[in-house]
């Protein structure tokens, strides 16, 4: 759920969407949106997916030979 405070956003757009008539609009930031676009799809495509390995250390502990 995006953050509910909007102290970041300027008070003409809180204000238009606090007016709004037809509904509720819920403002976002950039980091917001961006986030949902990504967490859900939106309007991205995944480029190249990778693998991230990192060492087991447990396999070189001589204790465990």
């Amino acid at each position: 759920m995006p953050s509910l405070h909007h102290l970041h956003l300027p008070a003409g757009r809180r204000k238009s969407a606090a007016g709004y008539r037809h509904g509720r609009i819920v403002l976002i930031d950039g980091k917001d949106l961006t986030r949902y676009m990504l967490k859900y799809g939106v309007a991205v495509q995944k480029r190249q997916v990778f693998t991230l390995y990192e060492i087991d250390e447990d396999f070189f502990d001589e204790e465990s030979v």
